[in-house]
């Protein structure tokens, strides 16, 4: 599992093609934060998810939530073979960056 930390509105790319979203810190009311996913062919997805819960984003990635306050503590579950960079750190162009959103 590897473990990252993000803040609202920073993203993780996953195999290239798979953009994971921090949408929105933890909120107390819902005790949980906000992840947006978009995949190529699919509509992006909204899920608000809670410390410790996790979430399939498709049948080899898996998503916990690992800690909640200004960052989010990720863990990631993929096989090896997947590249995962935080968004910053990518390097591709700007516009492979739009594909990839798409």
């Amino acid at each position: 599992m590897l473990v990252l930390s993000r803040r609202p509105g920073e993203s993780i790319i996953i195999n290239k093609n798979i953009r994971l979203k921090v949408a929105s810190g933890y909120r107390r009311d819902s005790g949980s934060v906000s992840l947006y996913v978009d995949q190529p062919g699919q509509i992006g997805r909204y899920w608000n998810i809670g410390l410790g819960e996790n979430v399939a984003i498709n049948d080899q990635v898996k998503i916990k939530v690992l800690a909640m306050g200004s960052e989010v503590r990720l863990g990631i579950s993929a096989p090896r073979e997947m590249e995962i960079w935080r968004e910053e750190l990518l390097p591709l162009s700007r516009e492979t960056l739009r594909e990839v959103a798409r």
